[in-house]
């Protein structure tokens, strides 16, 4: 009789876990948030995507992400089932199996010029083994004018000129160029528009691809045709002409 009431006991304590889960509702999420605006403008709206997976053993239930609200945002909407109160946005969720995966959509209003940094952190009513892949963080630029993401080629007399708009926060740009199909060759590194391309053939056909040095990356590409060169007469060449003008004006008479 003792060993059985031993057993049952044994079995009791194994069936729960320290803080009262059930070994089945013991579930490892992982949280990934995206920028998916990565720029907007004073009363403009930057919005993140924000991925639940659970990673397992067991299934998830009760899942709740929180996201405080970043300083200079105002919450502008979120699904599914995403509110916000007392500047901290809640999403909560389905029931997670194994292997499954959930998301969500927030926006923000920004006010404030500069880097808004957003951490959200998901939680479920079991125990998380791993807690440290519970929390995820994402950011966008707040800038004066929203960049211009394209570049604009125009074929000069004097060669091939490119304007681009800022493109956000970057010390740098790098030009490639290639030309007639051909391999794609490092041209230049500068720090701002424009740029003239004086390295030209008349007639070329070129392709150049603009990339931006900085964490985030980004570029624009555009296409353009060297004008073609008028050709100039030396001094010998004039004379040949004068003198065949000279002799059908005699001819002539």
């Amino acid at each position: 009789m003792r060993v059985v009431l031993v057993l049952l006991v044994l079995a009791s304590l194994l069936a729960f876990t320290p803080s009262g889960a059930s070994q089945q509702n013991v579930a490892d999420l992982r949280l990934v948030k995206s920028a998916i605006d990565e720029f907007a403008e004073p009363g403009g709206r930057l919005s993140f995507s924000l991925n639940v997976t659970n990673l397992g053993p067991g299934t998830a239930t009760g899942i709740v992400v929180t996201d405080p609200l970043p300083p200079g945002t105002t919450f502008d909407g979120g699904a599914p089932n995403c509110s916000e109160a007392h500047g901290v946005i809640t999403c909560t969720g389905e029931d997670l199996a194994p292997g499954a995966s959930f998301g969500y959509l927030i926006s923000l209003r920004v006010t404030t010029l500069g880097t808004v940094n957003n951490t959200a952190t998901v939680a479920h009513d079991g125990v998380d083994p791993v807690p440290g892949n519970n929390v995820s963080s994402a950011s966008g630029e707040v800038v004066e004018e929203e960049p211009w993401q394209g570049m604009r080629c125009t074929a000069t007399a004097d060669g091939n000129l490119l304007e681009w708009q800022r493109m956000g926060p970057a010390d740098s740009y790098t030009i490639h160029r290639e030309a007639n199909g051909g391999e794609s060759v490092m041209i230049a590194t500068v720090t701002g528009s424009p740029y003239l391309d004086t390295n030209v053939t008349a007639g070329s056909h070129y392709r150049y691809d603009l990339t931006v040095n900085r964490p985030q990356g980004g570029g624009a590409t555009c296409f353009v045709t060297a004008i073609p060169e008028f050709p100039t007469l030396g001094l010998a060449a004039l004379a040949v002409l004068g003198s065949v003008v000279a002799y059908v004006a005699l001819r002539r008479r």
